[in-house]
């Protein structure tokens, strides 16, 4: 990780955190899509469930009204009471609603009273039967009705013809006044069947909303990372690139491998602005040490070179010449000139020159203050002339 770029570990640390971010994000999105699911599914099943007690419920009612019809006459003849008894059970043992709708009546005991589809119970005590699990489905029966004058049963039977369980719902009503305990019931395989049709279709919808959602989020993710690796680029590696080869260039200066030094670029004013600020400035300073410290030296060795020249001379003519030859040579001047000035006359006569050739700008003579010859023996000082016409 050490040998790694800052460039390297910024993209890194950026899209990693994207990818944090937007993993996090679609993991809650999952969740709540399956959390939504579980809810609805759940609503479904619990309402479905309520729907067909309420159906039994109104089924029994049904019947309980008949009875109680029975039970009118029955109270208004009192002798025939046993007869009207064996009418309602009749006249209940014929009912049928749905497909294979029908009622039983069993008394708190619990002895079968009537049941229309298994004759043979009729008269036995019925306590001891149970389901698959366990469930002592008639004392069950008879405990709901005692306490609470009826309810729904839950509990798993072979369904007719068949050898499996199936989950059933059995409603009860506690007619009292002949402790007669109505009831029918239905299987609910077909809600159960319904309801994981619902889960497997949700869970259908969920995997193919996860999909295209991953699909989108994918997209955009590459979007993002796309448009924050140009707006990096631009606003933090290329300044980093440009610091980094500025700093390198003033390293080879100062190693001497370089002639010149150029400022670091600077545009911004964040960190990278405030440091390339401060090392301009100290490019700058010893930029112009070195220069100095070159310019000395090379005024020193001409000053040596030009000693060396002039050493076996003796005319001072001689002198001049070879002293404006060397002087421009070094300095790299095109024209060369020496003047000599005679106070008598106050004009500047040429003494000596290199590569010169007489015209109207640079004269063979001058007077003091005339042109520019004539004003730097007048001040005694250079003139630097800029912006030159040819």
């Amino acid at each position: 990780m050490n040998k790694t770029s800052i460039k390297v570990k910024l993209i890194s640390l950026v899209i990693g955190s994207i990818l944090i971010a937007s993993l996090m994000v679609l993991g809650n999105s999952i969740m709540a899509l399956y959390n939504t699911s579980e809810i609805i599914t759940g609503k479904f099943e619990k309402e479905a469930y309520s729907s067909k007690e309420l159906e039994l419920k109104s089924n029994v009612q049904i019947a309980i009204k008949t009875i109680e019809s029975f039970y009118v006459k029955a109270k208004s003849d009192p002798k025939n009471e046993e007869n009207y008894k064996k009418d309602a059970l009749e006249a209940i043992k014929n009912i049928r609603y749905g497909k294979d709708g029908y009622f039983w009546i069993n008394d708190s005991k619990p002895i079968m009273l009537m049941h229309p589809t298994q004759p043979k119970l009729v008269g036995r005590n019925i306590a001891q039967f149970q389901d698959v699990d366990g469930v002592y489905i008639f004392k069950e029966i008879a405990r709901v009705s005692n306490n609470q004058g009826g309810g729904l049963i839950r509990y798993k039977t072979p369904k007719p013809g068949t050898e499996e369980a199936f989950q059933k719902f059995s409603y009860v009503i506690h007619f009292k006044q002949w402790d007669w305990i109505v009831g029918t019931g239905a299987y609910v395989d077909n809600i159960e069947a319904s309801v994981n049709g619902m889960k497997d279709m949700a869970q259908d919808n969920i995997v193919h909303t996860i999909s295209i959602t991953v699909l989108i989020v994918s997209i955009i993710i590459a979007l993002i990372c796309f448009i924050v690796l140009v707006l990096a680029k631009r606003i933090i590696f290329t300044p980093l690139e440009n610091f980094q080869n500025g700093l390198l260039d003033f390293f080879k200066y100062l190693n001497g491998e370089k002639k010149e030094v150029v400022l670091l670029k600077n545009s911004s004013k964040d960190e990278i602005g405030v440091m390339s600020t401060v090392v301009n400035s100290g490019i700058e300073n010893v930029r112009d040490t070195i220069e100095k410290k070159n310019i000395d030296e090379w005024i020193k060795d001409g000053v040596n070179k030009l000693n060396q020249t002039l050493i076996n001379l003796k005319d001072i003519q001689a002198v001049s010449d070879k002293s404006i030859d060397f002087i421009c040579s070094h300095i790299n001047a095109g024209v060369g000139v020496i003047y000599i000035f005679d106070e008598r006359e106050e004009k500047l006569s040429q003494y000596a020159s290199f590569a010169h050739v007489i015209r109207d700008e640079l004269s063979y003579e001058f007077k003091l203050k005339e042109g520019i010859i004539g004003q730097v023996a007048f001040q005694k000082k250079p003139i630097l002339l800029k912006n030159i016409k040819k």
